[in-house]
């Protein structure tokens, strides 16, 4: 009887043995699989809260930024009635009221400074003048780039600081050089009693005499 108890008891302390082991090694198991668990937790969150951060940030950059750069008032309407200013600023190099018109058979006194943009003129002796566009060209008065419709108007400065000229070429877009034929007699074109060098100015008038590009200077040596 003891005998069979006692063998009974030992093969209970090895169930016993063998079931805390188990959940020993159930228990290591479980807490190392979390505390991988939370580290790849931690990595994951602080990934996503980078990606929301930076979506946040792209999205205020996109709904929040100003219209319009901060303390820059808004461009009051134009007036009716009175022209707006061309978009690019007026850039004469020699007064435009100061012209007189007395050659050319054309009078463009009252033509206002309008899109069209000169600049660089260059004075080739009596061959002729040169100069680029800087800006709109005769497009902005609804010319093609060949039609010579706008008027080429020269002006040279006497002794006295006084201005004369007036038309002596037609021009278009496509031409940025006028030869200087017609200054010998065309519609009262002289240069009698004008100063060698003196100085001349360039500018091109539209045909009915109301716009004009920037006036352009330069030394004239003949």
């Amino acid at each position: 009887m003891d005998g069979k108890w006692m063998h009974g008891d030992r093969n209970m302390s090895n169930d016993e043995n063998d079931d805390r082991e188990y959940w020993n090694g159930l228990a290591i198991t479980v807490g190392a699989a979390a505390a991988l668990c939370a580290v790849l937790l931690l990595c994951g969150c602080s990934t996503i809260r980078d990606v929301v951060d930076e979506y946040r940030d792209w999205r205020d950059s996109q709904t929040n930024a100003p219209a319009v750069p901060p303390g820059v008032p808004d461009a009051p309407p134009a007036t009716p009635g009175t022209p707006t200013q061309p978009d690019t600023p007026a850039a004469d190099e020699a007064d435009y009221s100061a012209f007189t018109w007395a050659y050319g058979g054309f009078n463009g006194s009252r033509a206002a400074l309008d899109k069209p943009r000169i600049a660089s003129l260059r004075m080739n002796g009596m061959s002729g003048l040169s100069y680029r566009w800087a800006g709109p060209n005769l497009s902005a008065w609804g010319l093609s780039h060949t039609d010579a419709a706008a008027l080429a108007c020269l002006f040279v400065r006497r002794a006295d600081g006084s201005w004369v000229g007036g038309k002596f070429d037609w021009i278009s877009s496509s031409r940025t050089t006028r030869d200087f034929k017609n200054l010998g007699g065309y519609n009262g074109w002289t240069l009698a009693g004008i100063p060698n060098p003196c100085r001349a100015a360039f500018v091109i008038v539209s045909a009915d005499g109301r716009r004009r590009s920037n006036v352009i200077t330069a030394d004239w040596r003949r």
